[in-house]
């Protein structure tokens, strides 16, 4: 019988449903095989993977990501989400892990199994871990982009607030809403080296050669995620200001 392996979490959100599907507790976050027969003195390895994905929507899109599924359609053989995509770093560690739990008669030594949640804001699963429970000293990560992969280490992120003091005045020229959208995006660890333009850069340079003045400017809605989309508040006294964008 495959077992649970309780995960000490500390204040972070676990996954919720075990390789069964059944409702358990949030510390249980990790599951594991016994060896095989004649595998008993192997060394176990351990396998892990995350579950939470890069949930980027299309501006005007009103679903609730937190709370709705997605809405899948087909297209000349390949599947994609209306409006939002389909689930950037899409599971497939969690689903391998998944099928080789199923497996049965599987000739491998003993399985432990570790689903890790909220990496994509700073791999807050994996450092609330307490990796005592573990007997497994090889790990391999299977959250590789391509098939066949496995990776034995680990990549970091950092997250930088910047902060600029600002003057501001009252403004009563002409106001504007400036956007860019509608760019192909992507993955900022995986497309980054793509040359793929950036809405907040390309906003930004052309706001730089126009008369303007700023009063908002948005855009981009995840860190680890190419912004397709940015937008600017601000006024003009250019008579020939919407003439520009024509």
């Amino acid at each position: 019988p495959k077992c649970s392996v309780p995960i000490s979490r500390k204040s972070v959100s676990a996954p919720r449903s075990t390789a069964s599907g059944r409702e358990c507790p949030p510390e249980m976050a990790a599951r594991c095989s016994p060896a095989a027969k004649g595998y008993e003195n192997a060394a176990p390895i351990v396998l892990q993977g995350h579950l939470d994905m890069v949930c980027e929507k299309e501006s005007g899109c009103q679903k609730d990501m937190e709370k709705e599924g997605l809405e899948l359609a087909e297209e000349n053989g390949w599947v994609y989400a209306k409006g939002t995509t389909l689930g950037g770093d899409d599971g497939i560690a969690v689903a391998m892990m998944l099928a080789l739990l199923a497996e049965e008669g599987l000739p491998a030594p003993r399985l432990e199994c570790i689903i890790t949640s909220d990496e994509e804001i700073g791999m807050l699963g994996a450092d609330a871990m307490d990796m005592s429970v573990l007997s497994g000293r090889v790990l391999l990560n299977c959250d590789s982009e391509d098939e066949g992969i496995l990776t034995v280490s680990c990549a970091g992120g950092a997250t930088s607030a910047l902060t600029k003091p600002l003057r501001t005045e009252a403004a009563t020229a002409q106001g504007w809403r400036v956007g860019v959208r509608g760019l192909t995006g992507g993955h900022s660890g995986v497309e980054i080296n793509q040359g793929r333009a950036n809405a907040n850069k390309t906003l930004a340079a052309v706001l730089a050669s126009l008369p303007v003045r700023l009063s908002a400017i948005n855009g981009g809605s995840k860190d680890n995620a190419i912004p397709r989309a940015s937008e600017a508040l601000l006024t003009s006294d250019a008579p020939d200001f919407a003439a520009r964008f024509a």
